[in-house]
């Protein structure tokens, strides 16, 4: 699916970015639209997670994307994916019953991660950057 798709089922006429993909963020609710963006702009429902990275989810992001108002760097996702509260960071630290052998691959600043590449290439960078993290903090 594409943001010109979505803009047609919303009633909103697709100008610019109709060829911009929506990418899978999650397995449910997969009604909401969010898009992961870069600071330099934001929306009527802008969150910040970090100084350089934000979330938006309303109507208007649509609008503004498709009219040429648009973040440096953005991804639009539909579907979220949930954990209960304190679940991920026990999952991210190994506490039980989550092991850390089993636990995430964390990565610290991959801010260009998100949006240089896409599919395969970026899994494969994301590995990488990754393991060569892990590996410097034992060495």
């Amino acid at each position: 699916r594409t943001l010109g798709d979505l803009c047609i089922l919303k009633g909103i006429m697709p100008y610019n970015n109709a060829h911009a993909s929506i990418y899978l963020g999650g397995p449910i609710r997969q009604s909401v639209i969010l898009l992961l963006h870069t600071a330099d702009w934001a929306s009527a429902n802008t969150t910040y997670i970090q100084d350089d990275i934000c979330v938006s989810s309303d109507n208007h992001m649509l609008e503004s994307l498709v009219s040429g108002s648009e973040p440096m760097q953005w991804r639009l996702f539909n579907g979220i994916s949930v954990w209960q509260p304190g679940q991920l960071e026990r999952e991210i630290k190994g506490v039980a019953p989550f092991k850390k052998e089993n636990s995430w691959l964390v990565i610290e600043d991959g801010v260009d991660l998100l949006f240089a590449e896409n599919g395969i290439p970026q899994w494969e960078r994301a590995v990488s950057l990754a393991s060569s993290q892990m590996f410097d903090h034992y060495i």
